[in-house]
């Protein structure tokens, strides 16, 4: 590498600028990852990307508010033990 002195090192190179038309969200939030108590068995779903979730369904629920009945969840949905 060649070293030149007297002059500071170039500057360091950033991102990529965004792809035109591709909005995100202002702010995605992290919500804490559920753990089962018991193995469940899998479902098939797709997880909805978080530039398509403002216009549906998903941008208004809080899921903060909707209450689960966990010990039925757990019962219908455990993965068998063979």
């Amino acid at each position: 590498m060649l070293k030149l002195k007297g002059l500071p090192p170039p500057p360091a190179l950033k991102g990529p600028p965004p792809l035109p038309g591709l909005k995100l969200p202002a702010k995605v939030i992290e919500k804490p990852k559920q753990v089962p108590r018991i193995p469940l068995r899998k479902i098939q779903w797709d997880k909805v990307r978080p530039d398509k979730i403002n216009g549906t369904v998903w941008a208004k629920l809080d899921d903060t508010k909707v209450k689960l009945d966990i010990d039925f969840i757990e019962k219908e949905f455990a993965k068998d033990v063979a």
